[in-house]
């Protein structure tokens, strides 16, 4: 049998010490410089990446707190918090020995308490508690030990442990109180590389930690600015910011990028695609759920949409993730022609060129409000009109998720490193695949499966079916693989997803420098 790739933690394997261990013990303090200007598209609802699903929450708070662990941009687990971790053979203990030298930015020391509390909480409260749904209990020997238990083998546990919602919190400002109305949750206290220092209006202000356990920082102070999508690419090229984490619309990616930027593409596990509310008719039936899919140009999205910076999806994983890709199991070729045949078969025949009208929620950002004008053309093209509603990125997972309120909606997102992704993502047992409504039980058993078994080939036998099951009941349409648009000032350096490739997580930007800017366009 094939082993597991390093990446993924399972009950065949044991790692002591894994990754490079980028402790401050052995660094010199760094000379820190100048200011890293970031630009969001929308203000965070609160500081606690714990709280709430909002993305931009996680994205400035991968810069106040840390994780046990975390994901780089190649999909690789990294030691943080924890500075080695080992499983036991059966794969249903994991054991974490912490850094000792770490505190928090208000002086307190970082002990296995804080972690032990941490995810109590987050599993009872937290918009992330199914990632802790496996565990049956959580120990703290001693203050740099952790060791949890889990119900049984779980394959995708230690990378659930690097993902969004479950940053280390510290028990000792949040013990004792309401942890979803505490005023650190809008000024936080954190362990990472940066310290919160302002927010007013739609500029956070975080300055460099000194007492940072790892390596970095080497910038004085990080500034997120939230701004509309279409003033982003203005101010890049006028040297009013120097990295923007969403695609700017008005940058035309194919050409040379202008003074002062430079532009990098990189390959990435995101996808985008477009979610149903199974729950509502007539997406309720499977046959109009396969005329739509048909009905769908993905080359034509691709090149208008995407400026030709993605891959048409035409299956129902990420192909980044090789091993759980099943290529036979393939989305309905583009057909105007058999979906109006499917339409007119379900009884949604059209009555004066229209058979219905659905809503479409995107959030107001690139490239997803061009690829629902893209959507709502070719869905025209057999009968379908579609009421596109622009959401602020804030709004849109309290209205999707939360609350149901949408026929179609665009979502993107990562789907590496862990083929586990097809359950968190459209499994009605789960807090985040549950607002799509469905609940196929040979789904549902073959993603459990997967995420239950130790070996690889068992593991892929169980992802290949749950996409062929995909195939057959299409409660989603696949439209693009998505690639990584890096825009950047020129002087800038260190960024995850370049020259810090490997070393940090995501959105970690403690390696990032300010240096003079390089004469070169390449991208």
């Amino acid at each position: 049998m094939r082993q597991l790739s390093s990446y993924v933690v399972t009950a065949a394997l044991a790692f002591v010490g894994v990754g490079c261990d980028r402790s401050a013990a052995s660094t010199p303090s760094p000379s820190r410089t100048g200011e890293f200007r970031v630009l969001i598209p929308a203000r965070p609802a609160t500081l606690n990446p714990n709280l709430e699903l909002d993305e931009l929450a996680s994205v400035v708070g991968r810069s106040v707190f840390n994780h046990l662990l975390s994901l780089n941009e190649s999909g690789r687990l990294l030691p943080e918090l924890a500075e080695s971790w080992a499983v036991s053979p059966d794969g249903q203990t994991y054991t974490f020995k912490l850094h000792s030298n770490v505190r928090w930015h208000d002086g307190a020391r970082f002990s296995s308490a804080d972690v032990g509390w941490t995810f109590e909480t987050v599993g009872t409260h937290g918009y992330a508690k199914d990632a802790l749904e496996p565990v049956a209990s959580i120990d703290t020997p001693d203050p740099a030990t952790v060791v949890i238990r889990l119900k049984s083998a779980w394959a995708p546990f230690a990378s659930d442990l690097a993902g969004p919602g479950l940053a280390i919190l510290p028990r000792h400002l949040y013990q004792g109180r309401d942890w979803r109305t505490h005023p650190a949750n809008h000024a936080p206290v954190g362990t990472g590389p940066f310290r919160f220092s302002s927010w007013e209006d739609d500029t956070i202000v975080l300055s460099a930690n000194p007492q940072y356990f790892r390596s970095g920082p080497y910038v004085q102070r990080l500034i997120f600015t939230a701004v509309a999508a279409d003033a982003m690419g203005e101010k890049l090229m006028r040297g009013e910011a120097d990295y923007s984490v969403t695609r700017p619309p008005s940058l035309d990616l194919r050409a040379p990028p202008p003074e002062p930027l430079a532009i990098r593409t990189l390959p990435t596990s995101a996808r985008i695609y477009v979610a149903m509310n199974l729950r509502r008719p007539p997406l309720n039936d499977v046959r109009v759920r396969r005329a739509i899919a048909a009905a769908v140009d993905r080359l034509e999205l691709v090149s208008a949409a995407l400026g030709g910076l993605a891959a048409p999806a035409i299956g129902w994983y990420t192909p980044d993730v090789e091993w759980a890709y099943n290529a036979n199991a393939r989305v309905p070729d583009y057909d105007l022609a058999a979906s109006r045949r499917l339409l007119d078969s379900a009884g949604w025949r059209a009555k004066g060129g229209e058979r219905f009208r659905a809503a479409l929620v995107v959030p107001n950002t690139a490239p997803l409000r061009e690829i629902a004008s893209v959507l709502e053309a070719q869905f025209a093209r057999v009968g379908i009109t579609l009421v596109i509603h622009r959401v602020p990125p804030g709004q849109f997972p309290q209205r999707v998720i939360g609350d149901h309120d949408f026929d179609f909606a665009l979502v993107t997102g990562a789907q590496g490193p862990d083929p586990d992704a097809l359950r968190r993502r459209y499994s009605a047992d789960t807090e985040t695949g549950a607002y799509i409504g469905y609940a196929d039980e040979e789904f549902r058993e073959a993603v459990e499966r997967g995420a239950r078994a130790v070996e690889i080939d068992e593991r892929a036998a169980a992802y290949y079916r749950a996409q062929e099951i995909l195939a057959r009941d299409i409660p989603f349409i696949p439209l693009a693989e998505s690639v990584k648009v890096v825009v950047h000032n020129r002087r800038v350096r260190g960024l995850p997803q370049l020259e810090a490739r490997g070393l940090v997580g995501s959105f970690d930007f403690s390696l990032v420098k300010l240096n003079a800017p390089r004469t070169d366009s390449r991208r």
